[in-house]
């Protein structure tokens, strides 16, 4: 195998089963898709912070540069989320920033068109399976 392949390709409902313990394939895919994002930025030379090593900063950058790419995945893996929804689904995983970095958390909920409110709500409900489609 050359750099950069992978044995198998990867699935939502396979990564599911494969161990996650969630019970819902949007938390999943989310799951994958923000380690690959760190996985890009530990990639990356020129970056004013070590994404190795440094992950709250790593967290902002993922925050203000690649929110609506996430959003937008989702939407496509799954078409029934809303904007607000995969909006605050893509912004979920960061606690470290609300926790260090409030002003930077409240403009990029607001830049969003999200509020607190709603991203921990829908968090809430996705991590606990009270909303989404369950893994099988």
């Amino acid at each position: 195998m050359s750099k950069g392949e992978v044995a198998m390709p990867l699935t939502v409902t396979g990564f599911c089963e494969f161990g996650m313990v969630v019970k819902l394939k949007a938390v999943c895919f989310l799951a994958v898709l923000h380690e690959i994002y760190h996985a890009y930025l530990d990639a990356q030379d020129g970056l004013p912070f070590n994404p190795e090593t440094d992950l709250e900063p790593s967290h902002e950058y993922m925050m203000q540069h690649y929110t609506d790419d996430i959003a937008a995945a989702l939407k496509t893996m799954f078409p029934s989320l809303d904007d607000a929804t995969a909006t605050a689904l893509a912004l979920g995983g960061y606690g470290d920033v609300q926790n260090i970095n409030p002003t930077f958390w409240n403009t990029t909920l607001s830049n969003n068109h999200v509020t607190n409110a709603q991203v921990t709500h829908v968090n809430t409900y996705y991590e606990n399976g009270s909303e989404g489609t369950l893994c099988h």
